[in-house]
């Protein structure tokens, strides 16, 4: 994978809490950390809770992983591009995905909408 090559560590079905996975931790070489959730066409606001609650036992329980703080992500594989922050996810498209990670993690320029990540 394209990250891989760049110095990212990628996890997949990485158990937490006991109830399940988080369908892919991507950690990047800044430190920061992504709990990604992939959907396939939508998204609710429950599946909003649901990985930001990952993304902060990540950060509470894996900290070598994320000494820079981990952040949700929710991939939305049928969409077409699609980037926004809503209620502090990042919700992407599959096609966006890569640029957005890299952008969020500062190894790229930082568009507007991302901002609010800082």
């Amino acid at each position: 994978m394209a990250l891989e090559r760049e110095g990212w560590r990628i996890r997949n079905s990485v158990n937490w809490q006991g109830r399940g996975d988080i369908d892919s931790v991507v950690i990047a070489p800044t430190g920061t950390a992504f709990t990604i959730e992939t959907k396939t066409r939508s998204y609710t606001p429950e599946h909003l809770a649901r990985v930001t609650s990952m993304a902060n036992w990540l950060h509470a329980r894996r900290r070598r992983w994320c000494p820079n703080g981990a952040l949700p992500v929710l991939c939305i594989a049928d969409a077409g591009p699609l980037d926004h922050i809503d209620d502090g996810v990042l919700v992407t498209s599959r096609g966006q995905l890569l640029s957005a990670l890299r952008t969020a993690a500062g190894t790229q320029t930082r568009p507007p909408f991302l901002g609010i990540l800082s």
